[in-house]
């Protein structure tokens, strides 16, 4: 299974954002911005348990693309995105249920445990 970096899911963000070319490195000052919108929202979706894998990284490349998408509508104050808002709303829905989609198929065929009383 191939993974991606948490360098990889910021540079996606902001490919998503359209604030960096797809041949054009991160800049330390974006990569800082995008990296504390990346954390609030990895730690929200972990609270969630929504991702089932270490915050840090390295990440699944099946949650690369939800990821992104569910990141990238939080980053929208930081970068102008125009008439995209909307774009980048119905993406971030769309990634979240992706999210959901994906943990629901982590559980699925587990075993339930009970607890009688």
């Amino acid at each position: 299974m191939s993974v991606y970096s948490r360098a990889d899911l910021i540079k996606s963000v902001l490919l998503e954002l359209r604030a960096i070319d797809p041949d054009e490195t991160v800049e330390a000052a974006d990569y800082a911005q995008v990296n504390e919108r990346v954390q609030q929202k990895l730690e929200e979706l972990y609270a969630e348990s929504l991702i089932p894998f270490d915050l840090e990284g390295p990440y699944p490349a099946r949650y690369l693309i939800p990821l992104t998408y569910a990141i990238a509508i939080d980053c929208t104050g930081l970068y102008p995105v125009g008439d995209r808002l909307t774009e980048l709303g119905i993406k971030s829905t769309q990634g979240l249920n992706r999210l959901y989609a994906l943990i629901e198929g982590f559980y699925a065929g587990q075993p339930v445990s009970a607890v009688y009383f």
